[in-house]
């Protein structure tokens, strides 16, 4: 079967591939049931279209690649960073791509991991409370940051990840519900 869906990258309906993984969720009746994650990727261009949560049946599983890992949700993180974000950033070409000088990086993409994580652990609606979680964990670990706490990059609005750290919590809360409440949606560009 062959699915179109609109790739945000190209701005054009596209022939979509299709990749998925399945997990168990508790359903509002308290009961377990396997849903299958169906993950869309352009085929012109392989950026991320979007993500839909399906019950698990032989119909659904229909020309699905099903991944044996948790790769997805770091290239996924990504993707829809690159799209949110990076397309936005005075460093970057408007597409999304990064044009740091040589020998300079990336603090969004270098320390992502380390960013879900701290995005989640923050239960706190103010936003004081996420760049708390962000000084302590991420910045604690960058090597622009010195002991006493200073960082140059930042006080010289150097650091993207300081400039569009808004945007990346608000991408990266958005693909966490997505991810752990089995709802089925479009990941908004």
């Amino acid at each position: 079967m062959t699915y179109t869906d609109l790739c945000p990258m190209c701005g054009l309906l596209r022939e979509m591939d299709l990749s998925g993984f399945r997990t168990v969720v508790v359903n509002p009746e308290g009961k377990k049931q396997t849903v299958l994650t169906r993950v869309y990727h352009c085929r012109q261009c392989a950026s991320f279209a979007r993500v839909e949560e399906v019950s698990d049946t032989p119909d659904n599983r229909q020309d699905v690649v099903l991944d044996q890992d948790d790769s997805w949700v770091k290239e996924l993180y990504w993707e829809v960073i690159q799209n949110r974000v990076c397309r936005k950033c005075m460093d970057g070409d408007g597409k999304g791509n990064c044009r740091l000088p040589v020998g300079e990086w990336c603090p969004v993409e270098t320390f992502l991991p380390q960013l879900v994580s701290v995005v989640g652990s923050v239960t706190s609606d103010t936003y004081d409370a996420y760049v708390v979680a962000l000084r302590n964990t991420v910045c604690a670990q960058c090597e622009h940051q010195h002991p006493d706490g200073m960082c140059r990059k930042r006080h010289d609005l150097e650091c993207a990840l300081d400039r569009y750290y808004p945007m990346v919590i608000e991408a990266i809360e958005e693909i966490g519900v997505l991810v752990e409440s089995g709802r089925s949606a479009t990941i908004r560009r």
